[in-house]
């Protein structure tokens, strides 16, 4: 049977048309932890190990699409009029774009979840072209909606500053962290907010004051993820020519534990929300309903 066959379909809200969400159900083993204490930070490393294998399987279809892409970009040859060069490079980008959607589905998926508390679910992930699309579609509107000017104006000054010093790697580490954190809480309040499509800059920053520290850590563990991933990825791309069989493996390996370390910081994302909101509400609540709401939310997490 094919381990993308979900067991169970739910409702997480993930946009206005209230799409739904292939659910699986928690590992065996995830009923031993105590339903008495709150998941830990641990518990979001643990739980995307059920899908281990299935984001193997997505990064070898990466890393095989990647390649074809990059050996019809290099086959184009102004002299000569032959076509197969453009058509493998245009179906190349193009399944390379449903599978990367479907992939930024399941973190938004996971997302949604988190932030309702619900943590030990792990969303399944399927390949509807149309959904696919909607999800690189969701991720770049969130990315030129203001990260897209951070980057940008990074990269025009490491362009025309002239020889780096420490104040200019300061300057573009600053640059570089905003426009991560700014992209990441853009991506939760379109996950969690079904009435907002792409989050203003104020919308962000009021998100941003309100997690406090946490979006500061959180942000720089993305970050680290990322410039970890991309490195490994740039030295893999460049070796593919003289060391096939090693750059293909450092791709695999590096697009799967990508992908298993951005499912938890998505987790700890949509959870740290989760445990900010739920702190507000008991805070509006008066001081005799305040245990009761507390028990609620506690029933309603481990449904």
């Amino acid at each position: 049977m094919s381990t993308f066959v979900p067991s169970r379909v739910a409702t997480a809200g993930l946009d206005p048309d209230a799409t739904a969400i292939a659910l699986r159900h928690p590992p065996r083993w995830t009923r031993l932890l105590s339903r008495r204490v709150e998941a830990r930070w641990y518990h979001s490393l643990i739980y995307p190990v059920s899908n281990v294998p299935i984001f193997f399987r997505l990064a070898m279809m990466l890393t095989v699409l990647t390649a074809f892409a990059l050996l019809g970009w290099l086959s184009i040859e102004r002299d000569r009029s032959t076509r197969w060069p453009y058509v493998m490079l245009g179906v190349s980008l193009f399944l390379l774009l449903l599978v990367l959607g479907r992939t930024l589905n399941y973190f938004n998926a996971i997302l949604a979840l988190a932030a309702q508390g619900k943590v030990k679910h792990e969303a399944a992930i399927d390949f509807a072209p149309i959904r696919a699309l909607l999800g690189c579609g969701q991720w770049l509107a969130c990315f030129l909606a203001g990260p897209a000017l951070l980057f940008g104006s990074a990269l025009g000054y490491w362009l025309y500053c002239g020889d780096l010093t420490v104040i200019d790697w300061l300057i573009l580490a600053e640059l570089g962290f905003a426009g991560v954190g700014w992209w990441l809480i853009a991506i939760l309040l379109t996950n969690v907010d079904t009435t907002v499509r792409v989050p203003t800059p104020r919308q962000v920053f009021r998100t941003a004051l309100r997690m406090g520290w946490k979006s500061l850590e959180l942000t720089l563990l993305a970050t680290a993820v990322f410039l970890a991933h991309l490195f490994a990825a740039v030295y893999g791309i460049g070796h593919l020519h003289d060391q096939p069989l090693f750059s293909f493996l450092l791709l695999c390996v590096a697009a799967t534990t990508a992908l298993y370390l951005t499912a938890f910081v998505f987790r700890r994302l949509g959870l740290t929300y989760h445990r900010l909101e739920r702190r507000r509400a008991q805070e509006q609540q008066p001081a005799g309903t305040a245990d009761g709401v507390v028990r609620i939310v506690h029933k309603a997490t481990e449904i």
